[in-house]
C-alpha cells in the first residue's frame, strides 16, 4: 500500500516555484526501516513529456531529496511519467538513462481516467513484483564430466588412465586412440 505525501509536493513547489507539481503525486511505499518515494506525473504526450522531465526531475534533487539523510532512502526514488500518448525509443532511452537524482520510468499509452488504484498497478509492475520464470526442461542439467565424457570419451580415458604422465605422453597415447578408431 501507498501513502500519499500531499506535503512533499506543496512543499517542493513552494520552494521551486514549479507550478508543473500540480500534476504530480509523491506516493510512499513503507519498509521496515526506510521509505521507497515514488513521484508519478500523467502527461498528455511526448511533448509535454521532454518540456517537464528534467525540471520536474531537477526540482525534486533539490527541493527533496537533498533533505533526506538515509543513504536507502536517498537512492530509491523514483519517477513515473505516465504518458497517455506514444514515446519515440530514442526519448524513452534518454530520459530512463538519466542517472541524476533518481530512477526515471517512461510508461506510454496510458488510458484516461488513471486512477489512484490504476497507479499503484503500474508501480507494482515496473518496480515490485518480480516474477521468476524457469526456463528449460524439468530435467535436472547433466554434469560438466558427463557432457564432457559423452562428447570426448577418449580423451577422458586417456586422462584418467595417465593420472600422473606428462601431458606429451597423454597427447600420445590419445592420437593413438583415435589412430586404431580409424
Amino acid at each position: 500500500m501507498f501513502l500519499n505525501k500531499y506535503d512533499v509536493i506543496k512543499r517542493i513547489k513552494h520552494e521551486s516555484g514549479n507550478n508543473s507539481f500540480d500534476l504530480v503525486e509523491c506516493l510512499v511505499k513503507s519498509e521496515t526501516n526506510y521509505n521507497v518515494y515514488i513521484f508519478t506525473m500523467i502527461i498528455n504526450d511526448q511533448d509535454e513529456l521532454m518540456e517537464h522531465w528534467k525540471e520536474i526531475s531537477g526540482d525534486i534533487a533539490v527541493h527533496f531529496q537533498g533533505e533526506l539523510v538515509s543513504d536507502i532512502e536517498i537512492w530509491n526514488i523514483y519517477i513515473l511519467f505516465l504518458v497517455q500518448g506514444s514515446v519515440d525509443n530514442d526519448i524513452r532511452y534518454l530520459i530512463e538513462q538519466n542517472k541524476y537524482s533518481s530512477r526515471k520510468l517512461v510508461i506510454e499509452n496510458v488510458e484516461r481516467p488513471i486512477g489512484t488504484e490504476d497507479i499503484e498497478n503500474i508501480i507494482n509492475e515496473k518496480l515490485f513484483n518480480v516474477n521468476v520464470e524457469s526456463v528449460g526442461n524439468a530435467n535436472p542439467p547433466e554434469s560438466i564430466f558427463s557432457t564432457l565424457e559423452s562428447k570426448y570419451g577418449n580423451l577422458i580415458k586417456v586422462i584418467k588412465d595417465g593420472d600422473h604422465e606428462k601431458p606429451s605422453v597423454l597427447f600420445t597415447k590419445y592420437l593413438e586412440l583415435l589412430k586404431n578408431e580409424l
